[in-house]
């Protein structure tokens, strides 16, 4: 990708949860909030329908300039949530609620 994640770490992380432990862990979800979509992760994640990855980030219109609501997965199993600049906790809130 283009953004900060040099080495893929949740989707690796979650990948393996799923490999080394089939029999005990078959779904997998990764949440992502901070500033910039994780457009790496949606990409290395986005064609398995084990793993949801949600992200809240601000945009799109920002740096990496990905992660439009409408990016939905190969299995339904992206959600992207964008929010304004200068979001606070109050504004995150009632997404988690």
């Amino acid at each position: 990708g283009m953004g900060f994640c040099i080495f893929g770490n949740a989707a690796a992380a979650a990948v393996h949860a799923l490999e080394r432990f089939p029999d005990d862990i078959r779904r997998v979800a990764i949440l992502d909030f901070d500033v910039h979509h994780g457009n790496g992760t949606q990409e290395l994640v986005e064609t398995d329908g084990r793993i949801c990855y949600a992200s809240v980030h601000q945009g799109p219109e920002f740096y990496p300039n990905t992660g439009r609501e409408n990016e939905r997965g190969l299995y339904n199993n992206v959600l992207n949530v964008n929010v304004p600049a200068g979001s606070s906790f109050k504004d995150y809130e009632p997404l988690f609620i």
